[in-house]
């Protein structure tokens, strides 16, 4: 068994370097503590109580060393995954986002053709606006033509009326010489 005082060092040493407790509890399991002992260990590390030093003090140097040595491996393989992991999740993230702006792309494209059809039509209609003022135009001068038609009807059958009354006086007084001779 590992001595408690040094395992509780290290775990201090873990929380002052910014590890959560789910690394360090997978630490603990890697150097083969149970769930008891390392519940109990990281809570007197939070209390900062210190453990009682054991009798066996000639094997502490050497036993302070491995256990620095197994809980650095520990860590540093946890602190890897974490990081592969981490770096797997962020490349995943940049694919994914990748593909969202290709995917945008394609469809700021789609409205811009689309946008680009409207424009187009938008131009017809408002051309037919001015062919539409155009035909309003010119029906205008055809109504204008037409009351100017049927005043020169009038003035035509005015004249033909005239013409007839002309001719028919100067036929009465052709008749009444004709009867004086």
């Amino acid at each position: 068994m590992v001595e408690k005082s040094i395992v509780i060092d290290t775990i201090k040493k873990m929380y002052a370097s910014g590890l959560d407790d789910g690394v360090i509890e997978s630490t603990l399991k890697d150097i083969g503590l149970g769930e008891k002992e390392i519940h109990e260990t990281m809570a007197e590390a939070r209390s900062g109580s210190a453990p009682q030093e054991s009798a066996a003090e000639d094997d502490a140097p050497l036993m302070d060393e491995e256990l620095h040595e197994k809980i650095a491996a520990a860590t540093a393989k946890k602190v890897r995954q974490h990081i592969d992991e981490r770096s797997a999740t962020d490349a995943l993230m940049h694919t994914t986002t990748q593909a969202t702006v290709a995917g945008y792309d394609s469809r700021l494209s789609e409205i811009t053709t689309r946008l680009a059809g409207i424009e187009k039509k938008l131009n017809y209609v408002s051309g037919a606006a001015d062919f539409s003022t155009k035909a309003v135009s010119l029906d205008k001068k055809i109504s204008a033509i037409e009351s100017d038609l049927a005043e020169l009807k009038a003035i035509s059958n005015a004249l033909k009326s005239l013409l007839e009354k002309v001719l028919d006086t100067d036929r009465s007084v052709l008749s009444e010489l004709e009867e004086k001779k």
